[in-house]
């Protein structure tokens, strides 16, 4: 099923359990999805199998029911096929065409340091969140149960391991789309080649896919989709420095004058 919301937006969905949704009923959402009423495209024209719209081209397969994604922005640029795998399986999934695709952001926060040994040394770490060049994205696995979200180990501690399942690819020339799974099952994507797969739980399978001028305007587009993150008041962050520890008050007194003096907010209670 493929359901157009807008020029930039389109959602899918897959699966060979039960009968199809009706063609009069919005395709279903789970409750990371915030917005239902997009007014759809500007324009809309479907020859065969092929759906376009101002700014996409989609190219479907009847036999595979693999859709090719193209950016009518860009000269029609090919940015990516996908297509449904193992749908008969309990843990099914997606395969994605790399493509022109060079680098791919987002799926969630995963810290990428690693410890070795006992004694908690430190051993390696990076601030690339370059999917591509990490290889595999999975979600925790807790006491043998696929869990998903949870904490894993670090210098003696414990650090986030959070799915968020949208996906940012980045390739030549400014291409990009974006593609958000609409699951809340784990969750297991790998980059190591082409196409890139994605594995998960779920009867059906359900995303979206996003096209865009820029990073930026992928952003927009998710958040919109989902809703922003409630922010609370800048009080109940608390003090937002870092020290060990202080030996006397005279270094507190110091650090206060200088957070008055950079404007930052003092709440004195």
């Amino acid at each position: 099923m493929i359901e157009v919301l807008d020029d930039d937006l389109v959602h899918f969905e897959a699966s060979v359990v039960g009968s199809a949704p009706p063609l009069t009923q919005p395709l279903f959402t789970s409750p990371m999805v915030l917005k239902k009423d997009y007014a759809g495209p500007s324009s809309f024209t479907e020859s065969g199998l092929t759906l376009e719209t101002p700014a996409m081209r989609l190219i479907v397969n009847a036999t595979s029911l693999c859709v090719r994604v193209e950016d009518k922005t860009r000269g029609n640029a090919h940015l990516t096929t996908v297509c449904p795998i193992e749908m008969d399986k309990p843990f099914k999934g997606i395969t994605l065409d790399a493509s022109g695709m060079t680098h791919v952001y987002g799926l969630g926060q995963e810290f990428m340091g690693r410890t070795q040994g006992d004694d908690c040394r430190f051993v390696q770490t990076t601030a690339d969140g370059d999917r591509i060049a990490q290889g595999v994205r999975e979600g925790m696995v807790f006491q043998g149960l696929d869990a998903g979200n949870g904490f894993q180990g670090f210098q003696c501690a414990a650090v986030g391991n959070v799915q968020i399942p949208v996906l940012y690819a980045v390739g030549n020339g400014g291409s990009n789309y974006a593609l958000f799974m609409d699951n809340v099952y784990k969750q297991r994507w790998d980059f190591t080649g082409n196409p890139w797969r994605a594995g998960m739980y779920g009867d059906q399978l359900r995303w979206y896919v996003m096209t865009g001028s820029d990073l930026r305007d992928l952003r927009a587009d998710y958040l919109e989709l989902t809703g922003m993150p409630p922010v609370p008041p800048r009080k109940a962050f608390g003090l937002w420095v870092s020290e060990f520890g202080y030996d006397n008050f005279g270094q507190i007194d110091a650090l206060l004058a200088g957070l008055r003096s950079n404007d930052f907010p003092v709440i004195e209670e």
